[in-house]
């Protein structure tokens, strides 16, 4: 009969439908009806939660740790200049660096495991022993370039020690450095003139 013809053209394009998308049960026996705009829609939501069940990450973690130590570095002047107040630099830096040393041993015994102490080897300890000298010095005459000078001047200064990092991390560290690393190094030493003619 014409109703069981269509009835059965109706199962077949609802067959099809749920075989193609995904979406309408096979069980169901009354058909409905959906725009073609609504399908597409209901597709689009389907990839959208299967984007969200994907854990994906945007940003890595050692940029957003970058940016932390950029902001805090940037208060890290600041505040220490409004230290020095009627004090010099060398006692401003020792006091500072008490106060480093409590924070970062608090720190490393909140988080470091115990078992990690064994894993320090003479090499480890070189290359930190001579970080922590070269860190000191570069300290010691920041303070005295802070208390004697603009912050904001001594800082921009200061971060031209990323162009000595990229040098050093080329010559020993055998990293690739890009042309577009190459550009940004240039800008800085760029700036770092604009700011030594003021």
């Amino acid at each position: 009969t014409p109703k069981s013809g269509v009835e059965r053209i109706r199962k077949e394009i609802r067959l099809a439908i749920a075989g193609r998308l995904g979406t309408i049960p096979a069980t169901t026996q009354r058909f409905t009806f959906r725009p073609p705009g609504a399908l597409i829609f209901n597709r689009c939501l389907q990839r959208g939660h299967r984007a969200k069940a994907e854990p994906t990450t945007n940003m890595k973690t050692w940029i957003i740790y970058a940016l932390v130590s950029m902001v805090f570095a940037g208060l890290t002047s600041v505040i220490a200049k409004l230290g020095l107040s009627g004090i010099s630099g060398e006692l401003g830096l020792a006091v500072r660096t008490c106060f480093v040393v409590v924070f970062v041993l608090g720190f490393a015994a909140a988080v470091v495991p115990a078992n990690q102490l064994s894993a320090l080897e003479r090499t480890n300890l070189f290359w930190l022993g001579l970080s922590g000298l070269t860190t000191a010095v570069s300290w010691v005459f920041y303070y005295k370039a802070i208390k004697d000078g603009q912050v904001s001047t001594v800082a921009l200064i200061d971060k031209g020690s990323v162009v000595v990092a990229i040098l050093l991390a080329a010559v020993i560290l055998k990293e690739q450095i890009t042309a577009r690393t190459l550009l940004g190094a240039a800008l800085m030493v760029v700036g770092l003139l604009i700011i030594a003619r003021k």
